[in-house]
C-alpha cells in the first residue's frame, strides 16, 4: 500500500485499515497532509495513538473526544493503532460507527482483520495493504514448529509466552492456521481441522482484556503434532 486509494470528496467516517502501524501510519499522514491539506502539526482536533490493547476505558474516551466540536480544522480526524482490540470495547464503539458524528473520521489499523468484530468491520471501509504492509505467514516456521517435539515447541515460543505478546502469538495463529491449511490441501487428517477450530477460538481469547496467551500456546504444543 503505496498511497490510499479514497475519495477525498465523498470521506468515509470510518477506515478499517490492515497493515503495520508504523509502516501504515506515516502513509496515512501523507494523504492528510497532501490530499486533504489537513494540518497536523498543533491541531488538538487530530488524535494520533497507538494501543497495545484497546480496551473499554479507550473506547469511552475515544468516544467523548469524538463527541465534541472541531476547534480548529473544521473535521476531527482518529488514527488509532491497535495491536489487540477487546470484544467488549468494540461492541462499545458500535453505536458510533453506525450513527457516525458529522466531520468526524477514524482511521483503524490492525495487524490483522480477524482481530475485529464482523458486525464492527461491517460499519467501516475496510482497505487491506498491499504485500509491503502486510505480514505473511512463516510457513517454514509452522512446519518446524509442528515437526519438533514438545520441550522444543516450548523453546520456540518461549519469549511470545514469557512477555505475554498478543501481537506475536497472533502472529503465530496465521503461521499454523496457513499449515494446516496445506497440510488439508494435501489429505492431512482430522487433527488439522480440530487445530482450525481451535485457532478461531483463540482469536476471540486475543480480543478479551487478559487473555491467556501462555495458556493458548501450551494448548497447540501439547495437542498437535505431526510425527
Amino acid at each position: 500500500m503505496n498511497s490510499l486509494d479514497i475519495d477525498t470528496k465523498n470521506l468515509h467516517h470510518a477506515y478499517l485499515i490492515s497493515g503495520k502501524g508504523e509502516l501504515v501510519v506515516p502513509i496515512i499522514e501523507n494523504f492528510l497532509a497532501e490530499a486533504l491539506k489537513y494540518p497536523l502539526q498543533g491541531n488538538p482536533d487530530y488524535v494520533k495513538e497507538a494501543f497495545d490493547l484497546f480496551g473499554v476505558d479507550d473506547g469511552h474516551r475515544i468516544n467523548n473526544m469524538q463527541n465534541r466540536r472541531a476547534i480548529i480544522s473544521g473535521k476531527k480526524i482518529f488514527v488509532l493503532t491497535c495491536s489487540t482490540f477487546s470484544s467488549e470495547a468494540q461492541s462499545s464503539l458500535l453505536k458510533m460507527f453506525e450513527e457516525p458524528t458529522a466531520d468526524t473520521h477514524f482511521f483503524i489499523i490492525v495487524p490483522t482483520l480477524d482481530i475485529v468484530l464482523p458486525t464492527v468491520r461491517s460499519r467501516m471501509m475496510v482497505i487491506t495493504s498491499e504485500e509491503n504492509t502486510r505480514r505473511k505467514p512463516d510457513f517454514a516456521f509452522a512446519k518446524t514448529f509442528f515437526e519438533s517435539n514438545i520441550s522444543e515447541r516450548l523453546k520456540m515460543m518461549e519469549t511470545v509466552t514469557e512477555e505475554k505478546d498478543k501481537t506475536k502469538a497472533g502472529y503465530f495463529l496465521d503461521d499454523i492456521e496457513q499449515y494446516a491449511h496445506e497440510q488439508l490441501k494435501k489429505g492431512g487428517d482430522l487433527k488439522f481441522v480440530h487445530l482450525l477450530s481451535d485457532v478461531v477460538m483463540f482469536r476471540g481469547y486475543l480480543r478479551d482484556r487478559a487473555p491467556s496467551v501462555k495458556m493458548m500456546i501450551e494448548h497447540i504444543v501439547h495437542t498437535t503434532q505431526v510425527r
